[in-house]
């Protein structure tokens, strides 16, 4: 994984691998990879997701450094109970910076709409069970947001009959059709 910078001018830098700068002990992404980026104002921090050929989740962290940090499979700190990526899995994340959050949402080797979140470790939903067994169609996007002025949580995704869902998070999850 590569990331291209501005700071005046461009700049290049390996963020895996061997190079200057890369994240110590991150693995390389699986081909085809998906591949998301969020920034945590409330910590000034930025964030890029990936997915690693056994389908677990990897997240590297810039905090001064780049760092490398396992979401999923086994190991300290990653999210108990949490399903790997089924092939080919989207990942969007956000942060929730009313509650100073980070989440992660991509669908699982079930099926199922997944998501991990940080409120001081890492943890697991699975979205899909929490609202009503709505499942996204093979190859469906998925699209998660904040909306800061009610503190809602929002992740879409079409359904396998066609339609377009969103998963809401006020207060619960629960499912609405758009």
């Amino acid at each position: 994984i590569h990331e291209l910078v501005y700071a005046g001018a461009w700049k290049h830098n390996p963020l895996t691998g061997a190079g200057p700068g890369a994240a110590p002990g991150a693995p390389p992404a699986a081909p085809g990879s998906a591949l998301h980026g969020y920034s945590t104002d409330f910590n000034q921090q930025q964030h890029v997701n990936f997915i690693t050929i056994d389908g677990n989740i990897h997240e590297l962290v810039y905090d001064g450094s780049w760092k490398h940090n396992p979401l999923t499979g086994t190991g300290l700190g990653t999210a108990p109970g949490a399903y790997p990526a089924g092939a080919n899995s989207p990942l969007t994340g956000y942060s929730t910076d009313f509650n100073q959050q980070q989440h992660i949402n991509y669908i699982n080797t079930l099926g199922h709409v997944s998501e991990l979140f940080y409120d001081g470790s890492w943890k697991y939903n699975d979205l899909t069970n929490d609202t009503g067994n709505w499942f996204p169609a093979a190859g469906s996007p998925l699209n998660g947001y904040t909306t800061a002025f009610n503190q809602q949580q929002h992740v879409n995704f079409v359904g396998e009959d066609g339609l377009i869902h969103e998963l809401l998070y006020d207060s619960s999850w629960r499912h609405n059709f758009l």
